[in-house]
């Protein structure tokens, strides 16, 4: 069998794929936790996929879960701005998958539009700084309320663009990234039937740690080896982070801490391991990312970001699969 056989016959395998529906997606309408998306199922048609959709309701984020048709899951999805992609919800994020409750998690952590682009990438750390930036269309937010401050505005400012007829400014956040600190606790056992009070109380056995230079971000591990979820917490770095290894079961996303307790029943018999790893982020965030079961899905360190680098790797890409499908076809 030649090369140009074995790709002709993945690509219809894969379609085949695309056009068989699912059997069960979890459900749920205009929810503000993933918490309750998780709790329900609904059994789907022959013909259909599995579907979740970010609304922006007044500026609040509200979660929908279904099964959805297939050809309006392909549509609704192809629909989405290019905001999505960095978790940004200007109207609604429309987001398909074809496995069996497959929308348990968010793609993504969601946020409302506030007329700035996506936050770049932080830059490298440099003389115990690092930066992002991002701009701002200042016409649209004069138009809107002066009262309380921007929650994305902190750190320093510095810089203007002119935009075509309308006002911007480029904002920018100063990171201090030789000062990280985090909660450390080594082997620490929790009953997922315990309240949230419990929990935290639990959780007092964590202090809080000054890193050393190079750990930038706070890890947390939690076992399922033992039938009890054990967790550990402490400073990392970003290679430690990397190298570390969770099971396919394990949430890539969880809201809070009520979501946390609801997956560790869930996997309190698998022996898996799951990591996390949180970055603080900006100097004016007082918050240690590292305080409950697991970090603040907006403090992932995988969190999409606007990259030039990342642009250019998809052009490549784009270009790369255009050359294999031409010498296919020869």
């Amino acid at each position: 069998m030649d090369l140009r056989t074995v790709f002709i016959l993945t690509l219809a395998i894969a379609a085949t794929r695309v056009l068989a529906g699912v059997q069960e997606c979890h459900s749920c309408n205009g929810v503000s936790s993933n918490y309750y998306c998780r709790q329900n199922t609904v059994t789907c048609n022959a013909d259909q996929h599995c579907q979740t959709v970010i609304e922006n309701v007044g500026g609040s984020l509200e979660t929908t879960k279904k099964c959805v048709d297939i050809d309006i899951c392909s549509s609704d999805q192809s629909d989405n701005d290019e905001y999505c992609e960095f978790g940004i919800v200007k109207d609604s994020c429309s987001y398909c998958c074809d496995e069996e409750l497959c929308n348990d998690e968010l793609p993504y952590y969601h946020e409302v539009y506030d007329d700035c682009s996506p936050w770049s990438c932080w830059s490298s750390c440099e003389d115990c700084s690092r930066r992002r930036t991002r701009t701002c269309d200042t016409s649209s937010k004069s138009k809107k309320s002066s009262g309380g401050s921007n929650k994305h505005s902190s750190g320093s400012k510095s810089g203007s663009k002119s935009g075509s007829g309308s006002g911007e400014t480029e904002e920018e956040e100063v990171d201090d990234c030789c000062s990280n600190t985090c909660y450390s606790c080594s082997s620490l056992a929790i009953d997922p039937t315990d309240s949230l009070l419990q929990l935290a109380d639990v959780f007092l056995n964590c202090e809080s740690e000054t890193c050393v230079d190079n750990e930038m971000v706070c890890k947390t591990e939690i076992s399922y080896t033992t039938g009890v979820p054990v967790i550990t917490k402490g400073c990392a770095t970003h290679d430690e982070c990397r190298n570390a290894e969770s099971g396919d079961q394990c949430p890539a996303l969880v809201d809070d801490d009520s979501e946390a307790i609801l997956v560790a029943l869930d996997l309190i018999d698998e022996d898996i391991d799951c990591n996390y790893c949180c970055d603080n982020g900006d100097d004016d965030n007082s918050e240690i990312c590292n305080s409950g079961i697991v970090p603040p899905p907006q403090y992932d360190i995988n969190r999409p970001c606007s990259d030039a680098s990342s642009q250019v790797g998809n052009f490549l890409a784009t270009f790369a699969m255009a050359v294999l499908v031409r010498l296919f076809a020869i």
